[in-house]
């Protein structure tokens, strides 16, 4: 059995052995806490996605280095828009998470990119 089942095992027996109002804030902070990194992790991987498909598009190279910068780009937008849009939603006093705004905003921060790096390249 390998490390995640057993993980998710373990979780789901001490998730069973007690009713939900026994659990604590902890919990709901480890789960929080889970759910945002799996939600970075993938914007990290729509970032690598997003990169190589303009860079296909743009017929321009495409390597690990510009991978790595593509999804650090998109992670990092991806934190700030998420911040920005919790701010917005707490002042108006009606929260939506709007993570399809927030991904969308961070994949069009890294189509920006190789667009401008395109564009600063000198013409042969």
């Amino acid at each position: 059995m390998g490390l995640l089942s057993r993980t998710l095992s373990g979780i789901t027996f001490w998730a069973k052995s007690k009713p939900i109002a026994q659990w604590g804030a902890n919990a709901y902070d480890w789960a929080s806490v889970g759910l945002t990194l799996v939600t970075l992790v993938a914007s990290g991987v729509i970032g690598v996605i997003v990169g190589f498909i303009t860079c296909w598009v743009l017929k321009v190279s495409w390597n690990a280095k510009m991978a790595v910068t593509d999804t650090i780009l998109m992670v990092v937008v991806s934190i700030a828009a998420a911040f920005a849009f919790a701010a917005i939603a707490l002042a108006r006093g009606h929260f939506d998470g709007g993570l399809s705004w927030i991904l969308l905003i961070a994949s069009g921060s890294v189509v920006i990119r190789h667009l401008v790096r395109r564009a600063s390249r000198p013409v042969i």
